[in-house]
Order: structure tokens, then sequence, then C-alpha cells
């Protein structure tokens, strides 16, 4: 299990290792250092890492890869909607930050729409997927 961040200078968007994402269904995304989550035992309350309110549920959550291995495979994340909306979209545009941060927008989602699932491929899957169509 992940240490919390030993050096208090350290800011999560200086972090280069593994992080996790975090989607929520109103398409809002963040990358928060795993180094960031300290090890609980048995009935521990755990941390909070994401606000959902006004009907906004939790749509996706994935470990990602370090930010050399991002750079390296030019991952994407693959982000469909309820409606049928299909975006690729590289998984560098997403800033690592903190638990306490809000999140960035992935995509505009039409009224009514949400989130439905999402996807890490290398940027060669995501090419290969497109000649598909």
């Amino acid at each position: 299990a992940a240490a919390a961040i030993e050096d208090p200078c350290e800011s999560a968007s200086d972090y280069k290792g593994p992080s996790l994402l975090v989607v929520s269904s109103n398409a809002l995304a963040k990358r928060v250092p795993l180094s960031m989550f300290r090890e609980q035992s048995r009935g521990g309350v755990g941390v909070k890492l994401l606000k959902l309110d006004g009907g906004t549920t939790l749509a996706a959550i994935q470990v990602t890869p370090d930010q050399e291995t991002i750079a390296a495979e030019d991952t994407c994340i693959i982000v469909s909607t309820k409606e049928g909306i299909v975006n690729c979209i590289p998984l560098s545009s997403i800033n690592v930050s903190g638990r306490q941060a809000k999140g960035h927008k992935l995509v505009t989602l039409n009224e009514g729409d949400a989130v439905h699932s999402i996807t890490l491929a290398t940027g060669e899957e995501a090419r290969a997927g497109s000649d598909d169509e």
C-alpha cells in the first residue's frame, strides 16, 4: 500500500508516479497521486475523494500509470456517455491534483446526458479503433 507523501513541500502537480483517475457522472475528472492515500486497517473510515452533490454519481475510478509511461504510450481516456457519444482525450491533459480539487471538465454533456464509462487505451489502440468506423 502507498504511504503518505513524505515531503510536505511536494505538491500533487509535481508528482510523477501512478495516480487514481476519478470521473463523475457530470464529466468532471481528476488524477490524484496514490501516495495521498494512507493504508487503513479493517474498519477504517477512509478519506474523502470526491464531493458528490445534486444527483452527481461516481462514474468511474481507475489506476493510471506513471507520467513517463503515459507520455511514452500516448495514453488516452475513451469516455462514453449514456447517449452513446464517445470521445478520446489524452490522459496527460488531466493534471494531477489533490483530493480536495474539483476536477477538470472532460467533455461537454447535453442536458440529461451523463458519463457512462471510461477506458484507458494507448494512442496506438485508440487510432486502431478509429479505423474500424
